[in-house]
């Protein structure tokens, strides 16, 4: 048995550089998205009712009155404008690239955003979906992200499409950068690459 603490940490090195060379791209599903329209469909559902409920009462009292009919619908019209609105905002602005070493966040219009968190920082992941959001809404879902970052510890990728498939590219890259990180040393730190790349590029 090997007892020598340089001899241990040489073939510990050896180890990992050999498995390197042997490692194949990895092959995740999910490589980003955009803000998924789907989630509204509950939403719109919602206003199309109200809709209706507010157009019963001017067809009854004032059927051929413009004003009537006005008044009462007013309201309906300013919150399907406002949800339209938002609607082509975040459908349109917020995106997510997912690269084998890091998450990229994209949001804004007129001010824009980036947003870089690194694979390594993510310390734990959780997928959120309603009931609404699996039969209603598309089966759209959250991803959500415990981090290491100390500006912004949780990060939440809200209203992705397929979040199960988001879920399990980022746990297989989170993992992957786990298992190809290296291997303890006796003072407990880490032997790897100095880079920080973990994935191979072969």
């Amino acid at each position: 048995m090997v007892t020598d603490p340089e001899k241990i940490i040489d073939e510990a090195t050896q180890d990992v550089q050999n498995e390197k060379k042997e490692a194949k791209p990895l092959d995740y599903k999910w490589h980003g998205g955009n803000y998924s329209g789907k989630s509204f469909r509950l939403w719109f559902l919602f206003l199309l009712f109200v809709t209706i409920l507010f157009a019963i009462p001017p067809y009854y009292l004032g059927r051929n009155k413009c004003w009537v009919w006005g008044i009462f619908l007013f309201i309906p019209f300013v919150a399907w404008v406002y949800s339209w609105v938002v609607y082509l905002y975040r459908t349109l602005t917020i995106q997510y690239v997912l690269e084998k070493d890091r998450l990229i966040s994209k949001k804004g219009l007129f001010w824009k955003t980036t947003d870089t968190t690194f694979i390594p920082q993510i310390n734990d992941i959780k997928l959120k979906q309603t009931l609404w959001d699996q039969w209603l809404n598309g089966n759209v879902g959250t991803i959500v992200l415990y981090t290491s970052d100390t500006t912004d510890s949780i990060q939440e990728l809200k209203c992705l499409e397929n979040p199960q498939e988001v879920y399990e590219s980022i746990d297989a890259l989170r993992n992957e950068f786990i298992r190809r990180r290296g291997i303890k040393n006796l003072g407990g730190g880490f032997i790897g690459d100095d880079e920080g790349t973990i994935l191979s590029d072969q």
